[in-house]
């Protein structure tokens, strides 16, 4: 076992999106191009957690930025059901 520490950090989409749904607006080339890249200059290991069910490579080919970059699935068997949860908190909070 190694004592060495590695810097790591995570970017959570929107409540039930991912980068399928930033492709959609255009979106995702911004946060590709400018913002991983960043963080993977910045951290040892970037992690991009996703409610959709994607891999990083279906939207970028390049290697240095992937490297330190990784999806991951959120738990969310039912997305609909989590985004009226968040609804009903966030009403909660306003009243």
């Amino acid at each position: 076992m190694t004592d060495e520490l590695v810097s790591v950090v995570g970017i959570l989409p929107a409540l039930g999106s991912g980068l399928t749904d930033l492709a959609r607006s255009g979106q995702h080339e911004r946060l590709l191009d400018y913002d991983l890249r960043a963080y993977a200059q910045g951290f040892d290991r970037v992690r991009y957690f996703s409610y959709c069910h994607e891999s990083l490579d279906n939207f970028t080919t390049d290697a240095a930025r992937n490297n330190p970059v990784r999806t991951a699935a959120l738990i969310a068997s039912n997305t609909a059901a989590v985004r009226r949860a968040a609804a009903r908190q966030l009403r909660s909070r306003s009243v």
